[in-house]
């Protein structure tokens, strides 16, 4: 079972890439559109770090080989989602739109990623192993990171108010805010078990012994609604498509009117003349006609 859950695991995430990859436009209005690709990053890397675990849980000798590469792929991809959640949320908190602009402040990268780098290799060199190191990314920039996102995700949902089908957009990025927040807890917060606090405590054995299910189940899930979620949120940039055309269509019109008036205009003065010329020329007809006479 836990082999199945790691493949749609994987596969869920790797679909969120593909769908972010293939229909975020290169040119437009919104903010995020020129970053989005980051988590579409995340999604790629996150699922070869899921299929390596799959490999070597089907392989149980081939894990001390295949660790190092997930543990490389895992920090890559919170990393990239912890880069999209910083700008999203400096972004939603940009003075003076907001009354918090120390937020703004703190975001920024010269102060946010000094200190996580810190921390995390503090517990690196405290803890120099291969099971504290992936504990070690995930209570940083897993955890952090998927916070911070599913934060940014619900408030930037309350700027939606004057696109089509704002109703709709609000509630799937609120819904994927609430599912990011989930999935920090999961992925960020149930990590495996070592022997340092809260994680010899809070660790997947302990999860699984009190729910009965694995914690893959759990982050597969969140995996599943994320994609869903992603892919109607992302409806955003064909609606913005969809305004554009209709607004270079009206523009198209506006033009021809103008333009038929702007013609209409001088080719009546023109028709005006020539009858004008017309008339005199009949009347001095007429009049030298009755003179002869």
């Amino acid at each position: 079972m836990l082999s199945v859950i790691l493949f749609f695991y994987g596969l869920f995430f790797f679909t969120l890439g593909v769908v972010i990859f293939s229909s975020s436009p290169k040119e437009s209005r919104f903010f995020f559109a020129k970053k989005i690709w980051l988590l579409g990053m995340f999604g790629f890397t996150h699922a070869f770090v899921e299929w390596i675990s799959l490999y070597y849980h089907l392989y149980p000798s081939t894990k001390l080989h295949l660790i190092p590469y997930e543990i490389f792929l895992l920090l890559a991809s919170f990393i990239f989602l912890f880069e999209f959640s910083r700008f999203m949320l400096r972004n939603v908190f940009q003075p003076p739109n907001v009354k918090m602009g120390f937020i703004y402040e703190l975001f920024a990268p010269a102060v946010i990623y000094p200190l996580f780098l810190s921390i995390l290799i503090i517990m690196v060199i405290i803890e120099p192993k291969l099971n504290e190191a992936i504990v070690a990314i995930r209570y940083t920039f897993g955890f952090w990171g998927s916070l911070f996102l599913g934060i940014g995700l619900y408030m930037y949902a309350k700027t939606l108010k004057k696109l089509n089908h704002a109703k709709d957009l609000r509630y799937y990025f609120k819904t994927g805010g609430i599912v990011f927040v989930a999935y920090a807890f999961f992925s960020g917060i149930i990590v495996p078990p070592v022997e340092h606090f809260p994680s010899n405590i809070i660790n997947t054995h302990s999860f699984l012994e009190f729910t009965g299910f694995p914690i893959y189940l759990f982050r597969s899930i969140c995996a599943c609604a994320i994609a869903i979620i992603s892919i109607k949120a992302l409806k955003i940039f064909e609606y913005e498509m969809m305004e554009q055309l209709a607004e270079s269509s009206r523009q198209i019109q506006e033009f021809s009117a103008n333009a038929s008036h702007q013609l209409k205009t001088p080719l009546a003065s023109i028709q005006l003349q020539i009858d004008v010329t017309l008339k005199k020329s009949a009347i001095s007809k007429s009049m030298k006609l009755f003179c002869v006479l």
